[in-house]
């Protein structure tokens, strides 16, 4: 007697199968989801840190900041915040020469109007993205009453993934040699 499945046995057998399937695909989701968030994270703080060490490495020359980069003086305790920062610095940020002016450069950090923070440079005349929009970041610049008068504080932050959104910010100390940034 030859004995197969029945079509009892063949449907069970495929609610089976298709629940482990199933199962497999969600979890594989889950898995990559976690991933795709812990990735954007990182990218977030590596941009973060980039954009700090560019904003450090090109303000260092600074031998002139801008008009409407300046900040008066705040009342004891306060701080003045400014979303751009603008100056003249040198073209090549490895050769300062402080008594030459000739080859210095306008320079100014902001936020575009697609949401990137940027930096303008004149000498090349386009805008260098150093933090994506797909962050939402923002950049401000802090001069709190009892700094020096070339001394500033940056802060940068964005948020980053899509299933659990953390804000991640990172604040750095800018020290211009050569110029003040109070008025």
């Amino acid at each position: 007697m030859k004995r197969g499945f029945t079509l009892i046995e063949m449907f069970v057998s495929m609610a089976i199968f298709s629940a482990m399937l199933l199962t497999v695909l969600l979890v594989v989701s889950s898995i990559a989801k976690r991933v795709s968030g812990d990735t954007d994270e990182a990218r977030l703080r590596v941009e973060i840190n980039y954009a700090l060490d560019n904003i450090k490495l090109y303000t260092i020359s600074a031998a002139k900041v801008a008009a409407d980069s300046t900040f008066s003086p705040p009342p004891a305790g306060g701080q003045a915040e400014k979303s751009e920062f603008g100056f003249q610095g040198e073209k090549n940020v490895y050769n300062i020469t402080p008594a030459v002016i000739t080859d210095n450069t306008d320079y100014r950090y902001y936020r575009n109007d697609a949401g990137d923070i940027v930096l303008m440079s004149a000498a090349v005349g386009t805008e260098e993205v150093l933090v994506s929009s797909r962050f939402s970041p923002q950049i401000t610049f802090t001069y709190k009453s009892g700094f020096e008068p070339n001394f500033l504080e940056v802060t940068i932050s964005g948020t980053a993934g899509k299933l659990n959104p953390q804000r991640i910010s990172k604040t750095a100390g800018l020290r211009l040699w050569f110029a003040g940034v109070v008025q």
